[in-house]
C-alpha cells in the first residue's frame, strides 16, 4: 500500500471517529489543541505522517477512545496476495526441545514460518516432528505434551505423524498420513511425533483466533467478571434459558412482565419455565420468546458440543475426491479436509492441479482469508486478481501464500507431474453476525471510507 493511500484511509477513519464524537474539524482542532488547517489536512489524507500521528495521539489523550481504533492495518500484500518462498521460510527455522524419557531436553520440533500478513487472522507454521517413536501409545514417556494454546488449530499432515491429545486428563493417539487433517480446540494439550527415522514427517498447522480472540482486549479489561458471559452448556434448552435470563437483565424485564408479555402473545409458556427448570423448550416456545424479547430465534439458540468435538480428525479417502469447478471442466481434483459445526467459517481442502491453463474464471475465490501451501515436489503457475490488477508467478515446492478475501486465484501445471496444494480458509473480523449487520446498511461506501460530516 502506498503511503499516500494509507494516509487517506487513516484520515477517513479519524473523520469517522470525529463524526461519532459529534465534532466537526473546528471543534476537534480546538479540543486537541492543534490548528484547524493541520486537522483539515489530516482528515482529507493530505497530512504528513507526523501530523497524522499527532492527531491520533492527541485524540486518544483527549477523549475516552482507544488509540488503536484510529489506526488502519497497513496492507502488506501485492494485489491481495502475499507470497513466502521456501528459502525465506527456511531462514526462520528454529528447534524446540522437550524432555525425553530420561528427562533430557532433546530436539522435538523444527518450526518454520510460512506466509501470513498483517491482515490475516492466522499464524500458520511448518512443523517437522523430530521425536521418533515406534508405537501409538499416548503414555509413551518420549511423548511430551504442550499445555494447550489460546488459538484454534487446523492441521494437515505430511508423512507418518502420530497425533496425540488430552481431554480432561484422558490421553489419545491417532496415526495420521499425508492428506489427513485435524482440528484442535483452544487450551487442549496436544503433541505430535514421527513414526519414521527416514521419511519426512511434518504438520502444516494453521493457528488462528476466533471471535474470542477478537474480543480478548475487552475480556482482559473485564477480568473475572468475564466469567459471567459463560452459558450453561448442559443441554440446548439450558443454554437458551441462560440467554433468556441475560436478555431479561439487559432489558430490566421482570419475570412478571415476561409472563404478561407471553400471555399477550398467546403463549402457553410460563416465564419461570423460560428461565429455569428441567422442562425442555420447544421450537414454539423459542419462537414465542424471540417475539416478546424482540430478537430472532437464532439469537436464542446455542449449539451444544461434547468431548468428542474437542479434537476431531479426518482421514484422506480416495472416494472423497471430486473434479472442480465442474466434472465437464476438470481443472483441479479437490479433497475436503476436516469440517466442524463448532467453527462453520473454517474450511479446508487439498487441490491437485490438473489443468495447464490458469483460467481465472475457473479458479478459486472466497469470503474467507486463505492460506495455501505447495506440499508436493512440483511447481505450479499462479495467476491472481484483486479486481483491479492481474499478476502471475510460479509457486515452487514448499512455497506458501496468503490470499485476502474475494481475490481470485487460479493454478496451472508447470511440471510434468501436478502440484498438490493445501488450502485452509478462516474468517477474519467480518464473520456471520458482522456480515448480517452490514447487509442491512443502505451503502457500504461510507463504511469502508467515510467522506463527509454527517451532522
Amino acid at each position: 500500500m502506498k503511503d499516500a493511500t494509507y494516509l487517506q484511509l487513516v484520515g477517513s477513519r479519524i473523520l469517522s471517529e470525529a463524526n461519532d464524537l459529534k465534532r466537526d474539524s473546528r471543534a476537534l482542532a480546538a479540543e486537541i489543541r492543534l490548528d484547524h488547517a493541520t486537522v483539515e489536512d489530516v482528515l482529507s489524507g493530505r497530512g504528513s505522517d507526523q501530523d497524522t500521528e499527532d492527531v491520533i495521539r492527541r485524540m486518544s489523550d483527549t477523549y475516552p477512545i482507544d488509540e488503536a481504533d484510529l489506526r488502519i492495518i497497513k496492507d502488506d500484500c501485492e494485489a491481495g496476495v502475499k507470497l513466502m518462498r521456501a528459502e525465506d521460510s527456511r531462514k526462520t527455522s528454529r528447534i524446540f526441545r522437550r524432555p525425553d524419557r530420561d528427562g533430557r531436553l532433546e530436539p522435538y520440533y523444527e518450526y518454520r514460518d510460512t506466509a501470513f500478513s498483517r491482515l490475516s487472522p492466522f499464524r500458520p507454521e511448518w512443523i517437522r516432528e523430530l521425536r521418533v517413536v515406534p508405537d501409538r501409545d499416548p503414555h509413551n514417556p518420549d511423548v511430551a505434551f504442550n499445555n494447550g494454546h489460546f488459538l484454534h488449530q487446523y492441521s494437515m499432515y505430511v508423512g507418518p505423524v502420530n497425533h496425540y491429545w488430552d481431554v480432561d486428563g484422558k490421553r489419545y493417539c491417532e496415526p495420521m498420513y499425508t492428506g489427513d487433517s485435524s482440528y484442535t480446540t483452544p487450551f487442549r494439550p496436544h503433541t505430535f511425533t514421527s513414526r519414521s527415522e527416514t521419511e519426512r514427517a511434518l504438520i502444516l498447522a494453521v493457528t488462528f483466533g476466533g471471535n474470542v480472540r477478537r474480543a480478548q482486549r475487552e475480556l482482559y479489561a473485564l477480568g473475572s467478571r468475564a466469567e459471567r458471559y459463560l452459558l450453561d452448556q448442559d443441554t440446548p434448552s439450558d443454554a437458551t434459558k441462560s440467554l433468556v435470563r441475560q436478555y431479561l437483565r439487559d432489558s430490566a424485564l421482570s419475570l412478571a412482565q415476561l409472563d404478561a408479555d407471553l400471555r399477550r402473545a398467546g403463549s402457553t409458556l410460563s416465564a419461570r419455565d423460560a428461565v429455569a427448570g428441567d422442562a425442555p423448550l420447544t421450537a414454539t416456545d423459542i419462537e414465542d420468546l424471540a417475539d416478546v424479547l424482540g430478537v430472532t430465534t437464532r439469537d436464542l439458540q446455542v449449539p451444544v458440543f461434547d468431548d468428542t468435538d474437542e479434537v476431531i480428525m479426518r482421514h484422506r479417502r480416495a472416494e472423497d475426491a471430486y473434479p472442480y469447478p465442474e466434472p465437464t471442466d476438470h481443472r483441479y481434483t479437490v479433497r475436503p479436509m476436516i469440517r466442524t459445526a463448532k467453527m462453520p467459517a473454517m474450511r479446508g481442502f487439498t487441490a491437485r492441479v490438473v489443468s495447464r491453463d490458469a483460467d481465472l474464471d475457473s479458479g478459486f475465490t472466497s469470503s474467507l482469508h486463505g492460506w495455501i501451501y505447495n506440499y508436493s515436489g512440483n511447481a505450479t503457475r499462479l495467476r491472481w486478481s484483486d479486481g483491479s490488477t492481474e499478476r502471475e508467478t510460479v509457486v515452487e515446492p514448499d512455497d506458501s501464500l496468503y490470499v485476502q478475501p474475494f481475490v481470485r486465484c487460479s493454478f496451472s501445471r508447470v511440471d510434468e507431474e501436478p502440484a498438490e496444494l493445501c488450502v485452509v480458509r478462516v474468517a477474519g473480523h467480518v464473520g456471520g453476525d458482522t456480515q448480517r449487520e452490514l447487509s442491512h446498511f443502505p451503502s457500504i461506501s461510507r463504511v469502508v471510507r467515510e467522506d463527509r460530516r454527517w451532522f
